[in-house]
């Protein structure tokens, strides 16, 4: 079943660990892409945020309430009787590891534990995200509060505790939150006369100013995203018209700026950073869906490609490996298959293969339409009728014991030696009726190791 869940809950979330991650070898096409669509009426509002608890639950927060996916349906969540959210926008959800969920509204927190509902009235305004410290505390940055107690916030056993300019922060509103490996928290947000801030802050230490981005908008964050990698670097998209996309980098306490040339979208465009478990980038953007980074090589998926909108929120990775990705539109969810495809979209010269050889060194050569394809690295690329390849039909492949490739192409014989094509012919220089199949090919070759050209009949 596409995107199931069934496995964590067949199995036990203990079950479900380690974490997967889709295979990076392969491209975005190549997976399994599944789409619920609002318009279809899988989802009540539009999606903001998932999560999983470890009961294998896949939860979704919307602008009209939480949804919970069981791997088969979605169902609209509502809790008790006689008790509710404090308000039905939900902007950020935590699963944490006692397996409860946590649900940041436009107006508050609640906690969602042992089939109860915690609602914490006195920590007001919008919750823009959520996180837990390796000390079961989970901490919050809000925004649109009426309390005087402070923007960034923790819970846990002891009670509710806030930090604001009393503790040392700057005095902005922050929307990011995430942690670096030494525990400290990101945090980044803007000021009210719209220049950005990012800082690296532990409570009880004096925060870390990282960076101060130029003035925007007024009241609106020059900061676009942020997200960390699992070897504790941090990406960071700064507000930018200039092409191409230009993010910048943290690495072992280094900073660089890293162009994109590929990708052509202003930072201005950029909705979310996301790194994930094999630590590829995924870039959201505003109006042009979104783009995978890994390796020096980016790729785009937009609605061309069947993405439910190019407008796209947030992404999340669930326990199986799958990547969800919430847009305007929808939900899309991309998982590994176990047979890989290879079409157009990934590189094929057409839609015409044929002949099939598979190499020593584990390539494949493939017989297409007017073209020879090359499979390699999982990488293909292509010898064109009138870009190289000497003639329009192929009609057979093989490879000899030397790793040297035959082809029939059209009514002659080739051998191909990596960069150039040799006919070969009979004896008396006719190149016609010279066509022969791999099972002859085979035999000939297998008749004279040291060289299939020795056969009499075969000049090249």
């Amino acid at each position: 079943m596409a995107c199931s869940l069934a496995n964590c809950f067949l199995l036990g979330a203990l079950l479900c660990a380690p974490a997967a991650a889709l295979d990076p070898s392969k491209q975005l096409t190549q997976y399994a892409h599944t789409v619920w669509r609002i318009q279809d009426g899988s989802l009540s509002g539009v999606p903001q945020v998932a999560a999983q608890t470890s009961d294998g639950y896949l939860w979704i927060g919307t602008t009209l309430g939480l949804v919970r996916y069981d791997g088969v349906r979605f169902s609209n969540w509502n809790p008790p009787a006689g008790q509710q959210l404090l308000d039905p926008r939900v902007f950020s959800l935590l699963a944490v590891h006692d397996g409860s969920l946590w649900i940041g509204t436009g107006y508050g927190v609640s906690h969602w534990i042992q089939g109860q509902l915690v609602n914490y009235p006195q920590i007001s305004g919008r919750i823009e995200a959520l996180g837990e410290d390796d000390t079961g505390a989970v901490w919050l940055v809000r925004t649109q509060m009426v309390d005087k107690m402070g923007p960034i916030c923790r819970i846990d056993e002891a009670g509710v505790k806030c930090y604001g300019e009393h503790d040392g922060l700057p005095s902005f509103f922050p929307v990011f939150l995430d942690r670096s490996d030494s525990q400290d928290l990101w945090v980044g947000g803007y000021w009210a006369d719209g220049y950005s801030e990012l800082v690296r802050w532990k409570p009880g230490a004096p925060p870390v100013d990282i960076r101060r981005g130029d003035k925007h908008l007024e009241g609106v964050s020059s900061l676009k995203a942020i997200s960390s990698g699992r070897t504790g670097s941090l990406w960071v998209a700064i507000q930018d018209p200039r092409l191409p996309l230009q993010l910048d980098h943290l690495q072992a306490g280094t900073w660089t700026s890293h162009s994109f040339p590929d990708i052509p979208i202003k930072n201005s465009d950029v909705t979310e950073l996301f790194v994930d478990r094999n630590d590829s980038l995924w870039i959201a953007t505003a109006y042009h869906g979104f783009f995978r980074f890994r390796d020096g090589h980016s790729e785009h998926f937009g609605t061309a490609d069947g993405l439910s909108s190019d407008a796209v929120g947030q992404f999340f990775e669930d326990a199986e490996g799958n990547v969800w990705v919430m847009t305007s539109a929808g939900l899309d969810c991309f998982r590994d298959l176990q047979v890989t495809s290879y079409s157009i979209r990934e590189g094929l010269s057409a839609a015409g293969a044929g002949a099939l050889v598979a190499t020593k060194s584990g390539d494949l050569w493939i017989a297409n339409f007017q073209a020879v394809d090359h499979l390699h690295d999982n990488h293909l690329s292509g010898i064109r009728s009138g870009g190289g390849l000497p003639g329009q039909n192929v009609t057979t492949l093989f490879e000899d014991h030397a790793g040297r490739l035959w082809l029939g192409i059209d009514n002659g014989l080739w051998m191909y030696d990596g960069s150039v094509f040799h006919p070969v012919r009979h004896h008396d220089g006719h190149a016609d009726a010279a066509v022969e199949d791999p099972v002859h090919l085979a035999l000939l070759d297998r008749a004279h190791p040291a060289d299939l050209v020795e056969d009499p009949r075969f000049v090249p």
